[in-house]
């Protein structure tokens, strides 16, 4: 997590002050629920506040944001790696060309005949000495102008249909499951509820056993960690609540969601303190083995030889870290550095040296090594787990 308005924060377009206070950022180690500080390297984006971001592979992407004085919006482009925790600027501020210069807007990352896009939706910003008009996109506003630049509008049908009402700084997530993908929202300005999206059908059902103090918020944010298939940890963080002025909280909650019938329940909501508790109790990794050894029953699914399809599939989100797999994996990787071959290739290539070798080759191992580096495979070792869960798993293994 970075940034955001904060207490101590300069009201200033740029100073060594406000490039210190935004030179860290705040890491939530989430299978035990422990913050850490951590500093960065390069320049960080000064649309510190109402920015959008997104994830692709190893980096994260910020887009404009407010600069924390007046009226000052930007339409930057940055990206932050997760890896070497380093800033790089890809687009500078300009008002000659690109989306407008704004906040509020939303993000996602798309991949489209294997190529990668980042899409930047909506927002407001300054009326004056802004980018030229997107064709087609509406703009509106006396003080600042709002936009809808790339967004489709799905209206509410009316009757008796449930449908959360008009909203702004909410906060949301995509939650996957085998029911499909649903879409959560939180709060917002002046609202306090909690709904769920079932997007393959287009239905809203609104989440009535949300604690009022996880709802009441806005401008705060969202994260969602899939443990296993069936098990979804919903992180929210700070934010501001209605009527508090410039009152900004500091808390962290835990919401865990279950989809193991194919609707998605809300199982516990915990603070900090609670989750940690919880964690300690468990002992996550060997009631994680333990499921996986249940689930696989007599076959015992760690011992068997994993199909490289498989692999790709489950670390399709990892392909940048193909040396640190093949590394840990105890391949030859060395050639593989200076190749021009993509990342995804490198990894094909890795995994089939892996196989060939015939040593070790089971999911034990792979496991292992998601575990032996959760910064980088933290997100492949949940796909792991759901996988060796699964009636797929059973039925292949």
């Amino acid at each position: 997590m970075w940034s955001g308005e904060q207490y101590d924060l300069p009201a200033v377009h740029n100073n060594e002050a406000k490039k210190s206070i935004c030179s860290v950022v705040e890491v939530c180690h989430v299978p035990t629920g422990t913050w850490v500080q951590k500093p960065t390297t390069g320049d960080p984006p000064l649309g510190i506040g109402q920015y959008a971001a997104a994830v692709s592979t190893n980096e994260t992407f910020f887009y404009g944001g407010g600069c924390g004085h007046d009226e000052c919006y930007h339409n930057s482009l940055c990206s932050f790696n997760v890896d070497t925790f380093n800033w790089k600027e890809l687009s500078p501020t300009t008002s000659h060309h690109g989306p407008m210069m704004k906040g509020a807007c939303g993000t996602i990352t798309l991949r489209i005949n294997d190529e990668d896009y980042l899409a930047v939706i909506g927002g407001w910003g300054p009326l004056h000495n802004n980018t030229p008009p997107q064709p087609g996109a509406k703009y509106s506003g006396t003080h600042v102008q709002y936009c809808n630049e790339k967004c489709k509008k799905f209206s509410n049908p009316g009757g008796s249909v449930q449908w959360p009402q008009a909203r702004d700084a909410h906060s949301s997530v995509l939650i996957n499951c085998s029911s499909g993908p649903h879409l959560l929202v939180v709060g917002g300005y002046r609202t306090s509820d909690c709904w769920l999206l079932n997007i393959n059908k287009m239905k809203w059902e609104k989440l009535t056993n949300i604690p009022e103090s996880v709802t009441n918020r806005y401008w705060h944010s969202l994260s969602v960690w899939s443990e296993i298939q069936t098990t979804h940890w919903i992180i929210e963080f700070g934010g501001k609540r209605c009527g508090s002025h410039r009152s900004l909280l500091s808390d962290t909650t835990f919401i865990e969601i279950i989809s193991s019938t194919g609707d998605l329940v809300v199982e516990s909501v915990l603070d900090i303190d609670e989750y940690n508790q919880r964690r300690i109790l468990e002992g996550l990794t060997k009631v994680t083995v333990a499921h996986i050894k249940d689930a696989a029953s007599d076959k015992n699914i760690l011992d068997k030889k994993p199909q490289k399809g498989d692999l790709l599939r489950l670390f399709k989100s990892s392909f940048a870290h193909y040396s640190t797999i093949g590394t840990a994996l105890n391949v030859q990787v060395d050639d593989l550095l200076q190749s021009p071959m993509s990342a995804s290739d490198k990894l094909i290539l890795v995994f089939q040296r892996w196989i060939d070798s015939n040593r070790g080759v089971t999911w034990r191992t792979v496991l292992q090594v998601c575990e032996d580096f959760p910064d980088q495979l933290g997100q492949a070792k949940a796909k792991v787990e759901g996988f060796l869960s699964s009636d797929r798993a059973r039925d292949n293994y």
